[in-house]
C-alpha cells in the first residue's frame, strides 16, 4: 500500500439522520425517578439535553448550557418546537405548549422564591406545602412536555432510554442523602428528633 504525505485525510463526515432524535427521549419512571429523588436537580440537565439534540438535529448554533441555566426564558420556545413536531408525527395530538410552558415558568419562579414567604410570616408547614406544590406541579408539566417529546422522536414509550444507568444511580443516591438531610432537619425543627446529647 503506497501513502500519499500530500493528501488531505479522509473521514466520514456525513451526520447519520437515523441515529439523531430532534429532542431528548426518556421514559416516564426514569424520568419521575430522576425528577424527584435529585430534588428537582434534573430539570437543568433535562432542558440542556434537549437543547442538545435539538441542535443537532436542526444542524443550528444555539447553546445549549445557557438555554437550560435560564430555561425560564426558553421554556415558551422548546414546548412550541416539541409541539410542532410531534403534530407532525401525530395529527391528533392535542396539548397547548404555551399554557404548559407558563405553568413551568410561574411554578419554577415561585419554587425559587418560595423561601422568601417567610419574611411576610408565613409558617414552615406552609411554605414547606408552598415548596412542595410548586416542585410537585414543574415535573408534571415537564413530564407532559416528555411524553409529547416522545411522540416528537417517534418513540412513545421511551424505549429508548428507560434504563437506569450507573450515572443515574450516582445522581439519584447524591438526591436521596440530600432528601435525607432535609428530612432530619425538619424532624429536629419540630422536635419529631431529639438531640440531648446529656
Amino acid at each position: 500500500m503506497e501513502i500519499n504525505a500530500y493528501q488531505a485525510p479522509t473521514a466520514d463526515l456525513t451526520v447519520k439522520t437515523d441515529d439523531v432524535r430532534p429532542f431528548y427521549v426518556v421514559a416516564r419512571g426514569k424520568f419521575l425517578a430522576l425528577y424527584f429523588l435529585t430534588l428537582g436537580m434534573y430539570g437543568i440537565y433535562w432542558f440542556y439535553r434537549h437543547w442538545s439534540a435539538n441542535r443537532e438535529f436542526a444542524q443550528s448554533t444555539l447553546w445549549p448550557i445557557p438555554r437550560a441555566i435560564f430555561s425560564i426564558f426558553y421554556a415558551h420556545s422548546l414546548f412550541a418546537q416539541i409541539y410542532r413536531r410531534g403534530r407532525s408525527i401525530d395529527s391528533e395530538l392535542n396539548w397547548n405548549p404555551g399554557v404548559y410552558a407558563s405553568l413551568y415558568v410561574v411554578f419554577e419562579i415561585l419554587g425559587n422564591l418560595v423561601d422568601q414567604l417567610e419574611k411576610f410570616g408565613l409558617s414552615e408547614p406552609v411554605i414547606i406545602s408552598l415548596s412542595a406544590i410548586s416542585v410537585i406541579i414543574v415535573a408534571m408539566v415537564l413530564l407532559r412536555a416528555q411524553m409529547v417529546a416522545n411522540i416528537a422522536c417517534e418513540d412513545p414509550r421511551g424505549k429508548a432510554n428507560n434504563r437506569i444507568t450507573l450515572a443515574n444511580m450516582i445522581w439519584m443516591l447524591i438526591g436521596v442523602l440530600l432528601w435525607l438531610v432535609i428530612l432530619f432537619g425538619i424532624a429536629t425543627a419540630y422536635g419529631w428528633i431529639s438531640l440531648d446529647f446529656a
